[in-house]
């Protein structure tokens, strides 16, 4: 591997500058990859490809420190290939004893879960190893699930016999996502979620979620999973798994991409069952809990100016992109002169959408519950109708279907929070729509183009009605 230079992180700076550069630089990495990766598996690989991605500079002594995540492709005995993540961190000067235990089962054949090249002062660190996720590995290693046990009822009769993992969410360096089964000794089973995070804020998560699920438990409409417990070493939060299908979710994609609805299910089961929605936000914002987070229309609207900016201050972007980032300037300006000077704040989900609830019109489970805030009454509801729209280029009639499920869902959450009235949500709805559309600005595709203008269009008229509309009803 060579020896280590006096400065690492300056090694090569004469070829390559920037060391971002050259540890970012796909066809480095890839010949890197093929002379070291071998040395840790114990079966014949090759590599065959590399994605690289900066996941954030950090302060260091000395300078900066790297994070970085490879993507590498390998085929294992000439088989086809399959993607392994990598974790780069950098400088570094070796790795933890920790890092450096046998081998995971997801990272087979490698041998080791990390490795250290000190000619590029580089960690790498096999997925589920995480600096910042210690527990993941163990979570879903070979070995005992002493971790889980003390949040399940079922343990205090039974006990476990194993579990299995899968990862449904990962953010390296952030946050974690896993459904686990468990199969306990008497022949039963229970799935549950299992989120861990880089920091504690699941413990404060964990709390408010209690709170609103003991809030939630008088209500008619409004259903939410079942937080288990928090495990504060491992900063591990664990809810009960919501149980059925997520049919609203399925037959909202039949609408908006232009499909047949399936049998037995036609608009007005999917309106039935939009209702409930409504009336699950109505029982929400009249919770007797207080998050912590707050979001105010202010705030919002100057969170999405800092991300056009910071667009318009990476790479040079195309023509296209750079007209959207000034219909957004436009929009947001349009924003601004709207923020209300109060704003009453009630309990929120904070991502309210169809695509968050688990059920039908018989029963709604809303699930993730991370963003749960003080907010508006609007702004849920304002998120789950940019959501409804219909794909673009969708035919008249998807956009028809879609229209009137918007406006049903529109009727019947005012009429459920008179407290909201519609300039108010008009307001909120084209701050969703912008939010979607600075969220769009980074990828170029021609049917992702289409949608922001079909989005810029949407808030221009919404902003047009909130502006138009009677000061009295706005009741914010």
């Amino acid at each position: 591997m060579g020896t280590e230079p006096a400065n690492p992180m300056a090694g090569h700076a004469a070829d390559h500058g920037d060391p971002c550069r050259r540890l970012l630089d796909r066809d480095y990495m890839l010949a890197v990859f093929r002379r070291e990766l071998p040395r840790l598996s114990d079966r014949a690989i090759a590599v065959t490809g590399c994605r690289s991605k900066l996941h954030r500079r950090r302060a260091a002594a000395g300078g900066d420190q790297l994070e970085l995540v490879y993507r590498v492709a390998v085929a294992v005995d000439g088989g086809p290939p399959r993607d392994f993540l990598l974790l780069g961190t950098a400088p570094a000067v070796g790795v933890a004893a920790a890092d450096q235990a046998p081998a995971h089962p997801w990272a087979a054949p490698f041998q080791r879960l990390s490795t250290w090249l000190p000619d590029l002062a580089l960690a790498l660190r096999f997925f589920p190893c995480d600096p910042a996720l210690p527990a993941l590995a163990e979570l879903t290693g070979a070995g005992p699930a002493s971790w889980l046990a003390p949040h399940l009822p079922e343990c205090r009769r039974t006990a476990i016999e194993k579990i299995a993992c899968e990862v449904s969410q990962y953010k390296p360096w952030k946050r974690a996502v896993l459904r686990v089964t468990a199969q306990f000794a008497d022949g039963s089973a229970r799935a549950c979620y299992v989120k861990a995070f880089a920091d504690d804020r699941g413990a404060a998560m964990h709390d408010q979620l209690a709170a609103l699920w003991a809030a939630a438990r008088s209500a008619s409409s409004l259903r939410l999973p079942e937080p288990l417990g928090y495990d504060a070493r491992r900063r591990l939060w664990l809810l009960s798994e919501a149980p059925g299908e997520r049919h609203l979710t399925a037959w909202i994609r039949c609408l908006r991409k232009g499909r047949p609805l399936p049998a037995g299910v036609d608009v007005q089961r999917v309106e039935r069952a939009l209702a409930v929605a409504a009336r699950a936000l109505a029982e929400l914002q009249q919770a007797a809990v207080q998050p912590t987070e707050r979001r105010t229309f202010a705030g919002e609207v100057a969170g999405l100016q800092a991300g056009v900016d910071a667009q318009r201050a990476g790479p040079q972007r195309a023509g296209p992109q750079r007209e959207l980032a000034a219909r957004a300037d436009a929009l947001l300006a349009r924003l601004r002169a709207l923020v209300p000077q109060h704003e009453q704040l009630l309990p929120a989900h904070g991502g309210f959408r169809h695509q968050q609830m688990v059920g039908d019109e018989t029963g709604l489970c809303i699930i993730d519950w991370d963003g749960l805030c003080r907010a508006d009454p609007a702004l849920d509801a304002a998120t789950l109708l940019a959501h409804l729209r219909c794909e673009p280029g969708a035919d008249a009639a998807a956009a028809t279907a879609t229209q009137q499920l918007a406006a049903h869902f529109r009727r019947e959450f005012l009429a459920h929070c008179p407290h909201v009235g519609q300039r108010q949500l008009a307001r909120w709805e084209a701050w969703a729509h912008t939010e979607r559309l600075v969220r769009g600005l980074r990828r170029a595709a021609r049917d992702d183009a289409l949608e922001a203008h079909d989005l810029a269009a949407a808030a221009a008229q919404l902003l047009d009605a909130a502006a138009r509309g009677d000061p009295g009803d706005d009741r914010a």
